[in-house]
């Protein structure tokens, strides 16, 4: 049988092709990563290093450029506790706030 050398940046082609298929046989599968990588016996970690390597954004900071961030606006934090939910929003007043949840305590 005849062997074929393959020089390192054929076999990171390779690899690349691989883990393009396999990202792409997971999100055909509707599984969740953890059983998805159970079921084909691989490595979660391994998984997302390649998931990350191989997404858009992956590409480009692997190639050094900057990318553009937006600024995503905080809409706050919505608790519930014991039956009552409260939704506080980014712009609350921290007074108020300690207040309500120390009656809350007491209630």
């Amino acid at each position: 049988m005849d062997e074929i050398a393959v020089s390192g940046e054929s076999e990171v082609a390779c690899l690349e092709g691989e883990w393009r298929k396999n990202l792409d046989t997971w999100e055909k599968s509707g599984s969740s990563v953890a059983a998805w990588c159970r079921s084909q016996g691989i490595g979660y970690q391994r998984f997302m290093y390649w998931k990350r390597k191989l997404s858009p954004a992956g590409e480009i900071e692997a190639s050094g450029r900057f990318v553009e961030l937006a600024d995503r606006p905080v809409s706050g934090i919505e608790l519930e506790v014991g039956g009552v939910r409260i939704r506080v929003h980014g712009d609350f007043d921290g007074v108020a706030f300690v207040k309500a949840v120390r009656l809350l305590r007491t209630a």
